[in-house]
């Protein structure tokens, strides 16, 4: 709603038919040939610079929707993905592990190498 309404100036420079800089929200500082890479006499000073400014206005008036503007499958998609989000987050039961306070057998021997059977 805030992109809808909000009204914002686009300023571009253009020099020779080349795109010299863009700026939104803002003033662009004067026209300097020097800065631009123009070179010319002072007899025949050449303005080389040419400014196009785009104004996009928002709207003035906002219609909020009411509830019959949606059709039914609209409502069920909106629906289910409420659900869905909602139960996103929700924790899952802890488990219990009955071999957590078990520790494993002491290797007496190391039977692979006794017998000498290795995987390859």
């Amino acid at each position: 709603m805030l992109i809808t309404t909000a009204s914002f100036t686009v300023q571009k420079r253009y020099c020779h038919d080349d795109l010299i800089g863009v700026t939104v929200f803002s003033h662009m500082d004067e026209c300097n040939e020097k800065t631009v890479g123009v070179t010319s006499s002072h007899s025949e000073r050449v303005k080389c610079c040419k400014d196009e400014i785009d104004f996009f206005k928002g709207q003035d008036t906002i219609k909020n929707p009411s509830d019959n503007d949606y059709q039914y499958v609209q409502k069920l998609v909106v629906t289910a993905f409420v659900y869905v989000y909602e139960n996103l987050f929700t924790s899952l039961p802890q488990q219990i592990t009955l071999f957590r306070d078990y520790a494993p057998p002491d290797i007496i021997l190391d039977r692979q190498a006794l017998h000498q059977v290795f995987l390859i």
